[in-house]
């Protein structure tokens, strides 16, 4: 998150920004991503940080005093999926400043862009630790799987009829003349005597004898 971090202290033209976790959240006691690295912000920004939390509200303090030092504050909540505080995004300039608009919109949007991604890690976090987390394996429909009880059975090969190949066709249905005893089937044609043979033609009627 310390991106966020670095593009609010290019942005609004500080020497430190900063994203702070809620202690109470799911990121309990970790530490705050500032910029520049491996940078310790003051307790009294942390403080700062702690208030904008509790109210929920965005801050922009000119001059936030703290003993004999004083500095410039400002800090935009980070909002959850549910309403609640997820942290927040704050930057500090030691010199006291006024914030303009330009500076109150800015941070507002960056806040909302880190909201956003923090929204989403808890997102996959939730999912990746639910029940449904990780992904069911196959039974069937790949290789070296049981295979389905209708690929169990051999295939079964069809006589050949007039003039056409042999054909494969699944169990259960098979041509009439593959089928066991018992089992039902369409009936042959009986033969007619003097009926024409298959690619013959029939035969002409000769005259009567008077």
């Amino acid at each position: 998150m310390n991106r966020f971090a670095r593009l609010a202290t290019r942005v609004l033209s500080v020497p430190l920004g900063l994203v702070w976790l809620e202690p109470a959240g799911e990121a309990a006691g970790a530490l705050p991503e500032c910029w520049p690295a491996e940078t310790q912000p003051s307790p009294d920004v942390l403080e700062c940080c702690q208030r904008v939390a509790e109210s929920g509200r965005p801050q922009f303090r000119a001059r936030a005093e703290s003993g004999a030092s004083a500095f410039a504050f400002a800090g935009v909540p980070l909002i959850g999926g549910s309403g609640e505080v997820l942290g927040v995004l704050a930057v500090m300039d030691p010199s006291p400043r006024v914030w303009s608009e330009d500076d109150v919109q800015d941070l507002s949007d960056l806040a909302a862009a880190c909201s956003a991604q923090m929204r989403m890690r808890k997102a996959l976090r939730e999912r990746a630790s639910g029940p449904g987390g990780r992904r069911g394996r196959r039974v069937c429909g790949r290789r070296g799987n049981a295979p389905h009880a209708e690929a169990a059975e051999p295939c079964r090969t069809a006589p050949a009829g007039v003039g056409g190949p042999r054909r494969h066709q699944r169990p259960g249905r098979c041509a009439p003349a593959c089928r066991g005893p018992g089992q039902r089937g369409p009936q042959a044609r009986p033969h007619r005597p003097g009926a024409a043979a298959a690619g013959q033609a029939p035969p002409r009627p000769q005259p009567r004898r008077r």
